[in-house]
């Protein structure tokens, strides 16, 4: 009897030992909070939008940027420095400052590779203030336009705006004979003719 209570007490032994380390495990992997998870998958559309941005801002050729589909409406340079300035402007009412001496008359930068540039300096600005806003911040009301609203839904709207110039920038390059560089590379050259799978 004596050796069975060993033997059972042993067993337990192992088995808590056993445990402990899947414990400790998943305490490891505890869920990041619901403000870091929308920062993150925010972050990932955002730079998944922007990146086809800058690959439309470098395909189409400095001689067209200057195109435009009609009077009073953007050129191609236009909506790229759109899309930077707006990047600063948006996140300026997230407490992050546009740079000094920036309005939305930068936009009309002429020079194309000033305004990749200034692309590319935008997408860094974005992420580090939302790498910097905590869970808190999302919930902090911010006024848009005479609208309350919270900063959570201010990203929102940060994000439906570059995915609008996307679009726009696309229909711009395909009037110009540009096919955008990712259908170029996923599609045959008839499709890609065609203006199939843009996305």
């Amino acid at each position: 009897m004596n050796y069975q209570l060993r033997l059972g007490a042993a067993i337990l032994c192992l088995v808590a030992a056993s445990a402990a380390p899947a414990a400790a495990d998943e305490t490891a992997a505890a869920p990041a909070s619901a403000g870091a998870a929308l920062r993150a998958d925010w972050l990932g559309n955002f730079d998944f939008t922007v990146d086809r941005i800058r690959q439309l801002a470098a395909a189409v050729p400095v001689g067209q940027y200057g195109w435009r589909p009609a009077e009073g409406v953007r050129s191609v340079g236009e909506v790229v420095g759109h899309v930077a300035v707006g990047n600063y402007y948006l996140t300026s009412f997230l407490g992050a400052p546009m740079p000094e001496g920036m309005t939305m008359e930068s936009e009309k930068e002429p020079d194309p590779a000033k305004l990749r540039a200034l692309l590319d300096a935008s997408i860094e600005h974005v992420h580090k203030v939302v790498d910097g806003l905590s869970d808190a911040d999302l919930d902090k009301t911010v006024e848009f336009f005479g609208r309350k609203m919270s900063q959570r839904a201010l990203l929102l709207i940060t994000l439906g705006h570059v995915h609008e110039h996307l679009g726009q920038l696309i229909a711009y390059a395909r009037a110009n004979g540009v096919v955008p560089p990712w259908s170029a590379a996923e599609s045959p050259a008839p499709a890609a003719a065609s203006g199939a799978k843009d996305y």
